[in-house]
């Protein structure tokens, strides 16, 4: 019987000590976000303070965890309403790495592969030159290697018109240069919506065709945003600005910030490229699949981590120079860390999304103006500031 309570004893006093252990961790982890959140509180308020932005979100999660997610400044400057964590920016380009996760996806399904070439979803694609035409792989374009140009000057109708309608534009050989090209993206997320289509029943309609900008927002709700949970992100700007919580972009004038004229359309054609509106809530959500390569926040697989990992890697060829993946910046720091991401600007919106994935920790900024420096704020001094901060998170 003494025995017995000796170890009931030595088993209640190595429970209490696990739990000191446990809750001092805690605490320490607690207080190390803690003061890491005062910088980066500093800084961004340093940026609504000094002009350079009127509004903006930034949130950082490590794994599947959101460690940091703050809201600043304001959302529209005539009526001043306060941007919030679910106030509603456009992603831009971020955008390109969200249609390449789609893709992943439909490659995991066995619908398409990364080297299926455009003309074998859809026979009707055609370029200014047959030969070309007929080598473009998907590929080529998410990673930028297609020869295709930026963008149009003159815009189609329609959306099926960029797998139809461009034959008198300017081409290089698939293969042969890095041009960062909306065009080339758009293109591969309206073929993913075609191979779907295909997939489904067998062949390609005339309503397929013409129905590829709702084709593809269906899509991406279905095999994207739903499993992810952004249950808060829009392609099209009505239903955005329906959810009442959509910013206003802004630009400066003789250095104030006034309201912009949105140049966002309901059926925007280059709406795989950069079309989506979201939040930082639902972007971090995003950010946890990318970190986990493949798995949600809520531990639930969507995308394999083969394929995750395929996206995340330099292409070979010439993109490897320009240090892009599929849909995604890849690049080696000079400090030696690997850094993943992107960037977006339109319409005078601007965005950063960002992964450090040998420390887990990935981040979302989200702005509502174009200033001087925007560019170099949501660009390389957001990269910056997150190599200073990167190793001063940890997880609670």
């Amino acid at each position: 019987m003494f025995k017995l309570k000796y170890q009931r004893y030595i088993l209640l006093l190595s429970t209490i000590l696990i739990l000191n252990s446990c809750q001092s961790s805690s605490s320490k982890n607690s207080l190390a976000n803690e003061a890491i959140s005062e910088k980066i509180d500093d800084f961004m308020n340093s940026v609504i303070d000094e002009k350079r932005l009127p509004g903006l979100v930034f949130s950082v999660a490590k794994k599947n965890q959101v460690l940091y997610s703050k809201a600043f400044g304001v959302s529209n400057v005539d009526t001043q309403q306060q941007v919030r964590k679910n106030t509603l920016f456009h992603i831009a380009s971020t955008n390109k790495a969200i249609t390449s996760l789609l893709i992943a996806i439909l490659v995991d399904e066995d619908i398409l592969t990364w080297d299926t070439k455009a003309q074998d979803i859809y026979e009707g694609f055609t370029l200014s030159d047959d030969t070309y035409s007929s080598q473009i792989t998907i590929r080529q374009l998410l990673d930028m290697s297609s020869g295709l140009p930026e963008g149009l000057d003159n815009l189609p109708n329609q959306a099926r018109g960029l797998l139809e309608d461009l034959t008198d534009i300017e081409l290089n050989a698939p293969k042969t240069e890095y041009r960062y090209s909306n065009l080339s993206v758009s293109i591969a997320g309206y073929l993913a919506v075609l191979a779907y289509k295909k997939f489904d029943h067998g062949q390609i309609t005339e309503e397929d065709l013409n129905t590829l900008h709702s084709g593809y927002e269906m899509l991406l709700k279905e095999k994207v945003l739903i499993p992810i949970g952004m249950t808060h992100s829009y392609l099209n700007i009505d239903d955005a600005k329906a959810s009442n919580n959509m910013s206003h972009s802004h630009h400066l004038e003789n250095d104030i910030f006034v309201v912009s004229e949105s140049e966002d359309e309901p059926n925007d054609i280059f709406a795989p490229a950069g079309g989506l509106k979201s939040t930082t809530t639902d972007m971090i959500k995003y950010m946890m699949v990318e970190t986990q390569q493949g798995v949600t926040a809520e531990g639930k697989r969507i995308v394999s981590t083969k394929n995750m990992i395929e996206r995340q890697t330099l292409s070979k060829g010439v993109a490897t120079d320009a240090e892009y993946g599929l849909g995604l910046e890849v690049k080696t720091l000079s400090n030696g860390m690997t850094y993943i991401g992107h960037t977006g600007s339109y319409d005078d919106f601007n965005s950063a999304i960002g992964l450090f994935p040998s420390q887990e920790v990935s981040f979302v900024l989200l702005s509502n103006g174009d200033s001087k420096d925007v560019l170099n704020l949501t660009g390389d001094e957001i990269e910056n500031k997150m190599i200073e901060w990167v190793n001063q998170f940890e997880s609670i």
